[in-house]
């Protein structure tokens, strides 16, 4: 029994010695939505569990853009990439950063650290950046008129410049969503708006309040957009300012 006791303890002796703990990614910072022309800043914490590193690589798709080898006569290596600007002096091990963002510079990145021996381990982990388009002009909208009444047909414009990624654009009466089939929609490139039309009970004295979200980049395509709609009672708020 003293024998059989003797030889399990000398095989976990000989298990824990001859172990490798597994290196590990801790957290990877990419920002998961960023305006064309900026900067962005990108990070990999790791946990090496008592290994040293070997090499920390920065992917994105299947292409490599950078290199980190401490232990390397060159320790930080660049590759030229589609729409990847790093900058050199700014990047290393803590960080890598990329100026002049553009929509090439958008995809799945990936970081990969790897030990150095002798077990040469690796782990990595992805995750994906947008590139959007922010237009700096705002969206117009015009009206056939500033007041109407139930029965009568309105008639509204919108046009806003093109952006990146395209959407939908919705508008909308007192909360209402109107019918895909009271649109008119033209336009190379779509972005996503909201349009709000606030029709007052007494049309003797209001007009029309409209709003919008507005994303923006300056474009020289742009979203038009046209709303015609046969007035209901349900789509006018009641007054409550006491004015007839």
């Amino acid at each position: 029994m003293s024998g059989l006791l003797f030889l399990l303890l000398l095989l976990m002796a000989v298990t824990l010695n001859g172990s490798v703990q597994a290196i590990r990614i801790v957290e990877m910072q990419v920002p998961q939505i960023v305006e064309v022309g900026k900067t962005v800043h990108l990070a990999c914490r790791f946990d090496l569990e008592g290994a040293n590193l070997y090499s920390l690589n920065w992917w994105r798709g299947s292409e490599q853009f950078f290199q980190y080898s401490p232990s390397s006569a060159d320790k930080i290596i660049v590759y030229e990439s589609p729409g990847i600007t790093v900058d050199k002096e700014l990047s290393g091990r803590q960080a890598v950063v990329l100026r002049n963002i553009s929509h090439a510079s958008a995809g799945r990145y990936k970081c990969e650290v790897l030990a150095d021996y002798p077990s040469f381990e690796k782990h990595s982990e992805t995750t994906t950046m947008m590139v959007i388009d922010v237009p700096a002009r705002k969206p117009k909208m015009s009206l056939s008129r500033l007041q109407w009444s139930p029965g009568e047909v309105l008639r509204a414009n919108f046009i806003t410049p093109a952006v990146r990624p395209p959407s939908d654009l919705h508008w909308y009466i007192n909360g209402k969503r109107c019918l895909a089939q009271q649109l008119t929609l033209q336009a190379r490139h779509q972005r996503k708006h909201v349009i709000v039309l606030f029709l007052p009970r007494s049309v003797s004295r209001s007009a029309a309040h409209t709003s919008s979200q507005t994303p923006a980049a300056a474009c020289d395509s742009f979203v038009s957009a046209t709303l015609s709609v046969s007035l209901s009672g349900s789509h006018f708020k009641p007054d409550t300012s006491g004015n007839v």
